[in-house]
């Protein structure tokens, strides 16, 4: 009767598992693999330079675009606001930034001396050329009356008060050249100003990150971020150091939001999109677990008895 009875048992759960054997392994799978993606990354907000003027709530929204963009991609949300998140994101004020900040004044001095000095200059430029065709005319005009032994007196009287003209019409040029390379050489001052100012910004670049950084020191993340020069730009850099934070690195595309340089790019290239999926697909959890516990034991100094 037990035998029966087991193998009615044994015939019910070949029939059962058959049946449900897709749903079965769907859920086995889901107990033993899993993707890093699955859940998101926590952040909160560490400090805000006032310099920035720059509020929280703008500053989550930023967060927020930014994080948005890797999500998109996966149709799962990867980061997610949270008082007590793990990731701790900062605008800082440094070096970094008050360069950045000379940099952009100085840019806009440079351009509006431009645009003062551009029509003056054109202008000089218009009155000379016709200067030189008065003179020109002048003086052949007086060719022309000396070969015909010399000019009646009312056209000499003429003659005279033209080239008087031209002389205090020469006076006035020479004054306002010397007006304008004057302005020119403070427009070219401005420029060399610019152009030290720059390099000592690349300079204090030389080592460090030039939008932003992810730093994770034992079990500690920050991302600092040390400009905003526009939307566009804080986005990506957001973005950039989001990247960094679920282990994606840099890549040479200039397209990229994981190009190591400061662009205004704010959607993911073939090659982001190639370096995500990496990151997302699914893993071993007891294989990932063991990882886990042997860096864990690593970092304690810690080891196993054989």
């Amino acid at each position: 009767m037990k035998k029966l009875i087991f193998l009615i048992i044994a015939v019910v759960s070949i029939i059962m598992g058959y049946v449900y054997k897709t749903p079965l392994v769907t859920y086995a799978d889901s107990i033993l693999y899993a993707s890093p993606c699955d859940i998101p990354r926590t952040y909160r907000i560490g400090s805000i330079d006032p310099k920035y003027n720059m509020t929280r709530d703008n500053f989550i929204a930023s967060i927020n675009q930014a994080g948005s963009i890797w999500s998109s991609s996966t149709g799962k949300n990867l980061f997610a606001y949270d008082p007590k998140g793990n990731i701790e994101i900062n605008l800082v004020y440094d070096q970094r930034s008050l360069l950045n900040t000379q940099i952009n004044d100085l840019n806009s001095k440079v351009k509006e001396q431009q645009s003062e000095l551009d029509p003056k200059i054109a202008d000089y430029k218009r009155r000379a050329g016709e200067f030189r065709a008065k003179i020109n005319k002048l003086n052949s005009d007086i060719e022309y009356w000396n070969t015909k032994g010399g000019a009646p007196s009312e056209e000499y009287n003429a003659l005279k008060n033209r080239q008087n003209s031209l002389e205090q019409e020469s006076i006035s040029l020479k004054n306002e050249a010397s007006s304008l390379n004057q302005s020119t050489d403070l427009y070219n001052q401005q420029v060399g100003q610019l152009h030290q100012t720059v390099n000592t910004f690349n300079a204090a670049l030389q080592y460090k990150p030039e939008e932003g950084e992810y730093i994770y020191d034992n079990g500690h993340e920050l991302i600092n971020i040390y400009f905003d020069n526009s939307s566009a730009e804080l986005k990506h850099t957001l973005a950039h150091e989001l990247g960094h934070s679920i282990g994606i690195p840099h890549n040479n595309n200039n397209l990229s939001i994981m190009f190591p340089r400061t662009t205004e790019a704010t959607a993911l290239s073939a090659d982001d999109n190639a370096a995500l999926a990496n990151v997302c697909a699914k893993k071993s959890v007891i294989i990932e677990n063991i990882k886990k516990l042997s860096l864990l034991i690593s970092r304690l100094g810690l080891k196993l008895k054989p």
